[in-house]
Protein backbone atom coordinates (compact mmCIF):
# COMPACT_ATOMS: atom_id res chain seq x y z
CA UNK A 1 0.00 0.00 0.00
CA UNK A 2 1.16 3.27 -0.96
CA UNK A 3 1.36 5.67 2.02
CA UNK A 4 -0.77 8.77 1.19
CA UNK A 5 1.32 11.47 1.87
CA UNK A 6 2.85 13.76 0.12
CA UNK A 7 5.65 16.87 -0.10
CA UNK A 8 3.21 19.46 -0.28
CA UNK A 9 1.16 18.74 2.93
CA UNK A 10 4.89 18.81 4.61
CA UNK A 11 5.23 22.61 3.55
CA UNK A 12 1.99 23.15 4.13
CA UNK A 13 2.25 22.23 8.03
CA UNK A 14 5.90 24.12 8.48
CA UNK A 15 4.37 26.85 7.03
CA UNK A 16 0.79 27.22 9.46
CA UNK A 17 4.07 26.96 12.38
CA UNK A 18 6.08 29.44 11.45
CA UNK A 19 3.65 31.84 11.28
CA UNK A 20 2.77 30.71 15.22
CA UNK A 21 5.98 31.39 16.07
CA UNK A 22 6.24 35.04 14.15
CA UNK A 23 3.46 35.90 16.16
CA UNK A 24 5.54 35.56 19.24
CA UNK A 25 8.89 37.16 18.22
CA UNK A 26 7.36 40.00 15.94
CA UNK A 27 5.50 42.23 19.28
CA UNK A 28 4.60 45.72 18.73
CA UNK A 29 5.12 47.76 21.86
CA UNK A 30 8.52 46.21 23.55
CA UNK A 31 10.64 48.39 25.83
CA UNK A 32 8.32 51.57 25.27
CA UNK A 33 8.74 52.78 28.59
CA UNK A 34 4.46 52.54 29.78
CA UNK A 35 4.22 50.17 32.52
CA UNK A 36 0.92 49.20 30.65
CA UNK A 37 2.08 48.71 27.50
CA UNK A 38 5.41 47.03 28.82
CA UNK A 39 3.50 44.20 30.55
CA UNK A 40 1.40 44.17 27.27
CA UNK A 41 4.34 43.27 24.92
CA UNK A 42 5.29 40.11 27.49
CA UNK A 43 1.72 39.12 26.80
CA UNK A 44 0.90 40.04 23.25
CA UNK A 45 2.05 37.58 20.37
CA UNK A 46 2.58 35.07 23.20
CA UNK A 47 -0.96 34.56 23.51
CA UNK A 48 -1.06 33.61 19.58
CA UNK A 49 1.92 31.21 20.35
CA UNK A 50 0.57 29.78 22.91
CA UNK A 51 -2.52 29.05 21.54
CA UNK A 52 -1.51 27.43 18.58
CA UNK A 53 1.42 25.39 20.10
CA UNK A 54 0.46 22.32 19.21
CA UNK A 55 0.72 22.71 15.62
CA UNK A 56 4.52 23.58 16.45
CA UNK A 57 5.25 20.37 18.20
CA UNK A 58 4.42 18.10 15.50
CA UNK A 59 7.28 19.47 13.03
CA UNK A 60 10.22 17.38 14.19
CA UNK A 61 7.61 14.41 13.81
CA UNK A 62 6.93 15.77 10.29
CA UNK A 63 10.22 16.73 9.92
CA UNK A 64 12.12 13.06 10.52
CA UNK A 65 9.85 11.41 7.62
CA UNK A 66 11.01 11.71 3.89
CA UNK A 67 8.93 11.67 0.61
CA UNK A 68 9.37 8.49 0.03
CA UNK A 69 7.08 5.85 1.36
CA UNK A 70 8.49 3.70 4.91
CA UNK A 71 9.18 0.36 4.40
CA UNK A 72 8.64 -2.22 7.16
CA UNK A 73 11.66 -4.18 8.45
CA UNK A 74 12.20 -7.33 7.23
CA UNK A 75 10.21 -10.51 8.61
CA UNK A 76 10.57 -14.54 7.74
CA UNK A 77 6.85 -13.81 6.03
CA UNK A 78 7.45 -11.41 3.44
CA UNK A 79 7.59 -13.22 0.86
CA UNK A 80 4.04 -15.09 1.62
CA UNK A 81 2.32 -11.24 2.64
CA UNK A 82 4.09 -9.30 -0.24
CA UNK A 83 5.78 -6.04 0.49
CA UNK A 84 4.76 -4.27 3.43
CA UNK A 85 4.68 -0.26 3.60
CA UNK A 86 3.80 1.83 6.39
CA UNK A 87 0.32 3.80 5.67
CA UNK A 88 -0.48 7.16 7.14
CA UNK A 89 -3.01 9.55 7.56
CA UNK A 90 -3.32 12.64 4.96
CA UNK A 91 -3.36 15.57 7.32
CA UNK A 92 -6.08 18.11 6.47
CA UNK A 93 -5.40 21.97 6.77
CA UNK A 94 -7.20 23.86 9.25
CA UNK A 95 -7.22 27.83 8.03
CA UNK A 96 -9.38 29.19 10.28
CA UNK A 97 -9.07 29.42 14.79
CA UNK A 98 -10.69 30.73 17.62
CA UNK A 99 -9.07 31.23 20.87
CA UNK A 100 -10.14 32.00 24.52
CA UNK A 101 -7.89 32.22 27.20
CA UNK A 102 -8.07 33.49 31.02
CA UNK A 103 -4.88 33.92 32.87
CA UNK A 104 -3.87 34.72 36.56
CA UNK A 105 -0.28 36.52 36.59
CA UNK A 106 2.12 38.18 39.49
CA UNK A 107 5.13 40.50 38.99
CA UNK A 108 7.41 41.63 41.51
CA UNK A 109 7.33 45.16 39.58
CA UNK A 110 4.15 46.18 38.26
CA UNK A 111 5.36 49.71 37.74
CA UNK A 112 8.65 49.02 36.17
CA UNK A 113 10.75 51.14 38.07
CA UNK A 114 14.34 50.76 38.97
CA UNK A 115 13.67 51.55 42.92
CA UNK A 116 11.18 51.40 45.21
CA UNK A 117 9.47 48.04 43.78
CA UNK A 118 5.90 47.28 44.14
CA UNK A 119 4.37 43.76 43.32
CA UNK A 120 0.72 43.40 42.33
CA UNK A 121 -1.27 40.47 40.37
CA UNK A 122 -3.75 41.10 37.62
CA UNK A 123 -6.01 38.77 35.95
CA UNK A 124 -5.24 38.83 32.64
CA UNK A 125 -8.69 37.72 29.65
CA UNK A 126 -8.01 37.01 25.86
CA UNK A 127 -10.20 36.41 22.87
CA UNK A 128 -9.52 36.14 19.15
CA UNK A 129 -9.65 34.40 15.59
CA UNK A 130 -6.81 34.06 13.46
CA UNK A 131 -7.10 32.97 9.35
CA UNK A 132 -3.93 31.11 7.69
CA UNK A 133 -4.84 30.65 3.99
CA UNK A 134 -2.28 28.49 1.58
CA UNK A 135 -1.80 31.07 -0.96
CA UNK A 136 1.03 28.79 -2.36
CA UNK A 137 2.71 25.67 -2.30
CA UNK A 138 5.71 27.04 -0.32
CA UNK A 139 3.54 30.81 0.42
CA UNK A 140 1.18 31.44 3.72
CA UNK A 141 -0.72 34.33 4.65
CA UNK A 142 -1.89 35.19 8.13
CA UNK A 143 -4.51 37.48 9.35
CA UNK A 144 -5.59 38.07 13.15
CA UNK A 145 -7.52 39.62 15.81
CA UNK A 146 -7.45 39.87 19.52
CA UNK A 147 -8.73 41.52 22.37
CA UNK A 148 -7.15 41.40 25.92
CA UNK A 149 -8.78 42.99 29.01
CA UNK A 150 -5.67 43.64 32.13
CA UNK A 151 -7.48 43.79 35.36
CA UNK A 152 -4.89 44.31 38.42
CA UNK A 153 -5.71 43.37 42.09
CA UNK A 154 -4.22 46.31 44.23
CA UNK A 155 -3.14 48.77 41.61
CA UNK A 156 -6.73 49.18 39.42
CA UNK A 157 -5.67 52.75 38.05
CA UNK A 158 -3.65 50.49 36.00
CA UNK A 159 -5.97 48.68 34.09
CA UNK A 160 -6.30 49.00 30.51
CA UNK A 161 -7.03 46.78 26.96
CA UNK A 162 -5.45 46.07 24.28
CA UNK A 163 -6.63 45.91 20.56
CA UNK A 164 -4.24 43.72 18.44
CA UNK A 165 -5.01 43.31 14.22
CA UNK A 166 -2.49 42.30 12.17
CA UNK A 167 -1.44 40.31 8.99
CA UNK A 168 1.34 39.30 6.46
CA UNK A 169 3.16 36.67 4.64
CA UNK A 170 5.58 34.03 5.09
CA UNK A 171 7.56 32.30 2.72
CA UNK A 172 9.41 28.64 3.55
CA UNK A 173 12.49 28.90 1.68
CA UNK A 174 12.83 25.72 -0.71
CA UNK A 175 16.63 24.92 -0.77
CA UNK A 176 17.35 25.40 3.13
CA UNK A 177 15.06 23.02 5.25
CA UNK A 178 12.39 24.35 7.99
CA UNK A 179 14.20 28.79 7.16
CA UNK A 180 11.18 30.73 6.74
CA UNK A 181 11.27 34.45 6.01
CA UNK A 182 8.18 36.40 6.70
CA UNK A 183 7.09 40.23 6.42
CA UNK A 184 4.21 41.58 8.80
CA UNK A 185 1.80 44.63 9.78
CA UNK A 186 0.80 44.96 13.29
CA UNK A 187 -1.62 47.46 14.71
CA UNK A 188 -2.03 48.03 18.40
CA UNK A 189 -4.03 50.16 20.42
CA UNK A 190 -4.38 50.31 24.59
CA UNK A 191 -6.66 52.00 26.33
CA UNK A 192 -7.06 52.71 30.12
CA UNK A 193 -9.82 50.88 31.27
CA UNK A 194 -12.12 52.52 29.02
CA UNK A 195 -12.64 52.10 25.29
CA UNK A 196 -12.67 56.02 24.79
CA UNK A 197 -9.19 56.61 26.79
CA UNK A 198 -7.08 56.02 24.64
CA UNK A 199 -3.88 55.43 25.81
CA UNK A 200 -1.35 54.77 22.84
CA UNK A 201 -1.86 53.44 19.18
CA UNK A 202 1.59 52.07 17.45
CA UNK A 203 1.83 51.11 13.45
CA UNK A 204 4.74 48.21 13.28
CA UNK A 205 6.29 47.19 10.36
CA UNK A 206 8.22 43.77 10.49
CA UNK A 207 10.18 41.54 9.01
CA UNK A 208 12.44 38.59 9.71
CA UNK A 209 13.67 35.29 9.53
CA UNK A 210 13.03 31.72 11.66
CA UNK A 211 14.53 28.17 11.83
CA UNK A 212 13.64 25.35 13.86
CA UNK A 213 16.27 22.47 13.91
CA UNK A 214 14.85 18.93 15.17
CA UNK A 215 17.20 17.23 17.55
CA UNK A 216 14.54 14.17 18.05
CA UNK A 217 10.92 13.36 17.48
CA UNK A 218 10.46 14.94 21.09
CA UNK A 219 12.62 17.80 20.84
CA UNK A 220 13.98 20.40 19.17
CA UNK A 221 15.56 23.73 19.10
CA UNK A 222 14.02 26.88 17.01
CA UNK A 223 16.03 30.51 16.22
CA UNK A 224 14.77 33.56 14.42
CA UNK A 225 15.86 37.47 14.08
CA UNK A 226 13.59 40.14 13.02
CA UNK A 227 13.56 44.12 12.53
CA UNK A 228 10.69 46.01 13.04
CA UNK A 229 9.61 49.84 12.85
CA UNK A 230 7.25 51.57 14.40
CA UNK A 231 5.16 54.56 13.77
CA UNK A 232 3.52 55.49 17.09
CA UNK A 233 0.86 58.99 17.85
CA UNK A 234 3.34 59.41 20.81
CA UNK A 235 6.59 59.90 19.33
CA UNK A 236 8.50 60.26 23.19
CA UNK A 237 7.47 56.13 22.58
CA UNK A 238 7.96 55.76 18.84
CA UNK A 239 11.29 53.38 18.22
CA UNK A 240 12.69 50.16 16.53
CA UNK A 241 13.01 47.20 17.26
CA UNK A 242 16.05 44.91 16.13
CA UNK A 243 15.87 40.93 18.05
CA UNK A 244 17.26 37.69 18.39
CA UNK A 245 15.47 34.76 20.09
CA UNK A 246 16.41 31.52 20.76
CA UNK A 247 14.06 28.58 21.70
CA UNK A 248 13.63 24.62 23.41
CA UNK A 249 11.17 22.82 23.32
CA UNK A 250 10.28 19.24 24.66
CA UNK A 251 7.62 16.90 24.49
CA UNK A 252 7.84 15.05 28.11
CA UNK A 253 4.62 12.94 27.80
CA UNK A 254 1.93 13.15 24.82
CA UNK A 255 0.14 15.69 26.94
CA UNK A 256 2.69 17.38 28.35
CA UNK A 257 5.29 19.65 27.30
CA UNK A 258 8.23 22.02 27.92
CA UNK A 259 9.21 25.33 26.57
CA UNK A 260 11.61 27.44 26.96
CA UNK A 261 13.34 30.94 25.64
CA UNK A 262 15.81 33.85 25.76
CA UNK A 263 15.10 36.96 23.64
CA UNK A 264 17.64 39.73 22.82
CA UNK A 265 16.53 43.50 21.87
CA UNK A 266 17.90 46.17 21.14
CA UNK A 267 15.34 49.14 20.80
CA UNK A 268 16.66 52.94 19.76
CA UNK A 269 13.58 55.57 19.96
CA UNK A 270 12.65 58.36 17.66
CA UNK A 271 13.18 61.05 20.14
CA UNK A 272 15.68 62.36 23.16
CA UNK A 273 18.28 59.87 22.26
CA UNK A 274 17.33 56.81 23.66
CA UNK A 275 18.36 53.27 23.78
CA UNK A 276 17.64 50.37 25.23
CA UNK A 277 18.42 46.60 25.46
CA UNK A 278 16.02 44.23 26.45
CA UNK A 279 16.88 40.48 27.61
CA UNK A 280 13.88 38.00 28.63
CA UNK A 281 14.07 34.39 30.12
CA UNK A 282 10.91 32.71 29.73
CA UNK A 283 9.50 28.99 30.62
CA UNK A 284 6.86 27.26 30.78
CA UNK A 285 4.97 23.75 31.07
CA UNK A 286 2.14 22.90 29.27
CA UNK A 287 -0.81 20.26 29.65
CA UNK A 288 -3.34 19.33 27.20
CA UNK A 289 -5.39 17.03 28.28
CA UNK A 290 -7.55 16.84 25.26
CA UNK A 291 -7.26 18.48 21.83
CA UNK A 292 -9.19 21.97 22.12
CA UNK A 293 -8.21 22.89 25.76
CA UNK A 294 -5.18 23.49 27.47
CA UNK A 295 -3.38 24.69 31.20
CA UNK A 296 0.04 26.19 31.49
CA UNK A 297 2.47 27.11 34.04
CA UNK A 298 4.63 29.87 33.19
CA UNK A 299 7.47 32.22 34.65
CA UNK A 300 9.48 34.80 32.76
CA UNK A 301 12.38 37.37 33.64
CA UNK A 302 12.84 40.22 32.16
CA UNK A 303 15.70 42.89 32.35
CA UNK A 304 15.67 46.20 30.18
CA UNK A 305 19.06 48.56 30.27
CA UNK A 306 18.94 51.80 28.68
CA UNK A 307 21.30 55.22 28.34
CA UNK A 308 18.46 57.24 30.61
CA UNK A 309 18.43 55.87 34.37
CA UNK A 310 14.71 56.31 34.57
CA UNK A 311 14.22 53.26 32.19
CA UNK A 312 16.41 50.73 33.62
CA UNK A 313 14.77 48.22 35.52
CA UNK A 314 14.28 44.22 36.15
CA UNK A 315 11.28 42.09 36.54
CA UNK A 316 9.91 38.53 37.73
CA UNK A 317 6.77 37.23 36.73
CA UNK A 318 4.96 33.68 37.32
CA UNK A 319 1.08 32.41 36.92
CA UNK A 320 -0.75 30.27 35.47
CA UNK A 321 -3.53 30.29 32.22
CA UNK A 322 -6.61 27.61 30.79
CA UNK A 323 -7.42 28.48 27.20
CA UNK A 324 -9.49 26.96 24.69
CA UNK A 325 -8.39 26.87 20.58
CA UNK A 326 -10.58 25.49 17.83
CA UNK A 327 -9.43 24.67 14.27
CA UNK A 328 -11.06 24.21 11.46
Amino acid sequence: MNRDYHCADLNRCFLALTVVLILLFSPSAYGQGMPGAQIETEQQGKQGERLKMQQLRTLPDKAADSDNDKILPPTPMDEALGQQRILKRKPVYEPFSVFAESSFNATNNVALTRYNKVDDQYLLLTTGASYQPLLASNLIGEVTVMEQWYRYKTYTELNFESMNLGGGLTYMVPAIPRLAVYGRYGYNRLTGGDVNSELFQNHTFTFGLFRSFPLSRAHYLYTGASAQWGLSNYKDFERNIYAATLGYHLDMTEILSFDMSSRFSFVPYSRNDRRDTNETLYAGITLKPINYLYFQLFSSAGLNQSNQASFYYDVLNFGGSAGIQFRF
